[in-house]
């Protein structure tokens, strides 16, 4: 009699286990992109950014095909990173002239600095976004 309930209660488990495992999800189902990330970083960085272009031209310009040339962390183990990041800026509606900006930032607690900013002129179109 014992030997029975044993292999009943290991048939009931077994049919609970299978059952329920298609209800329980991974809390990470979408994984997030590369491309996801690197557009999360470029909001955060939009503000200082934005600010290291108005005080190069005084006035306000916007900028779009951002591409991020690289991250590197200033020592192992820190929160300090140094981001580098080009954009194209432009007056108005996406009119001429354009401007190829790079800036080199620092990010750590507790904020972002600019540490560095280049401009050069572009007389074509804007680089195209993510390209």
């Amino acid at each position: 009699m014992q030997k029975k309930l044993k292999i009943l209660l290991i048939i009931m488990f077994s049919c609970y286990v299978f059952l329920t495992i298609g209800r329980f999800t991974s809390a990470n189902e979408y994984p997030v992109t590369r491309d996801l990330k690197d557009d999360v970083l470029i909001a955060t960085l939009s503000p200082a950014i934005y600010s290291s272009i108005t005080g190069y031209y005084g006035k306000t310009r916007l900028f779009d095909s951002e591409k991020i040339l690289s991250i590197e962390q200033d020592d192992p183990g820190s929160n300090v990173y140094t981001v580098q990041v080009q954009v194209t800026s432009f007056e108005g509606a996406h009119n001429p002239p354009y401007g190829l900006e790079t800036v080199t930032l620092r990010v750590s607690f507790p904020g972002i600095t600019v540490v560095d900013f280049k401009h050069k002129v572009v007389d074509i179109n804007p680089i195209p976004h993510k390209g």
